[in-house]
């Protein structure tokens, strides 16, 4: 069943950085129990078995240091699994919109503590577009593009409190954290009612129309072309 989407106005920040990109800070908060279904993703009942290491994803961005909660000791962060979904529309339109959504980018949290993962998003595809990134888990997001691409807007979403590096001219709106992000839809599989009810929101917020979903239990990176 879908969720009620909460309609956020006013939660967007323009932010102008230097060396070409600009960074919305925030900080990884504790996961808590919500002694609901683990198979829905914005609600685990138990710390996610971290498994066997995979290797990480080419280009994983580095987590400044002061993103990541006291707790988090400095452990290497891995994906426990590499599953990873991508799916692409039949749309021709002058603003794309892509949607990503996992439920965490490194299995190194636990309820005493959630680490933040990195997680690069690399467009190569030409044309204007728009951004949705949701994550369960807080992220550190890192957006680059490719010649002949423009990022217009990203808006980040998820239980966790996430933070990102964007290009310079693009806008930023975090609605990522408990009480914002926590009550908009999220999935991180397709096809799926949650990841759908997603794609609707973000063409809501963006006015771009949907052209891709990617996603993945844990993912660190995508090539978006």
């Amino acid at each position: 069943m879908l969720r009620n989407a909460i309609w956020v106005v006013g939660a967007s920040l323009w932010l102008v950085g230097c060396g070409g990109s600009v960074v919305l800070e925030g900080a990884g908060t504790d996961s808590d129990s919500s002694g609901e279904n683990p198979d829905n993703p914005g609600n685990p009942d138990t710390p996610g078995n971290p498994g066997t290491p995979v290797e990480p994803s080419p280009g994983v961005p580095t987590v400044p240091d002061n993103l990541q909660p006291d707790c988090y000791n400095g452990e290497p962060l891995y994906c426990g699994s590499a599953d990873a979904v991508d799916h692409q529309e039949n749309v021709a339109s002058s603003y794309e919109l892509h949607v990503v959504g996992v439920y965490e980018t490194q299995s190194q949290h636990s309820f005493e503590c959630s680490p933040v993962g990195g997680f690069s998003v690399h467009v190569t595809r030409k044309g204007t577009h728009a951004l949705f990134l949701s994550t369960y888990e807080p992220a550190y997001w890192v957006v680059t593009t490719g010649e002949g691409v423009t990022i217009s807007h990203v808006i980040l979403s998820g239980y966790g409190l996430s933070s990102a590096s964007v290009p310079n001219s693009t806008k930023l709106e975090n609605l990522s954290g408990e009480d914002i992000g926590g009550d908009l839809p999220s999935g991180y599989e397709w096809p799926s009612d949650e990841s759908k009810a997603m794609a609707v929101v973000a063409e809501d917020l963006t006015g771009a129309s949907f052209s891709s979903f990617h996603g993945g239990y844990c993912r660190q990176s995508v090539v978006i072309q």
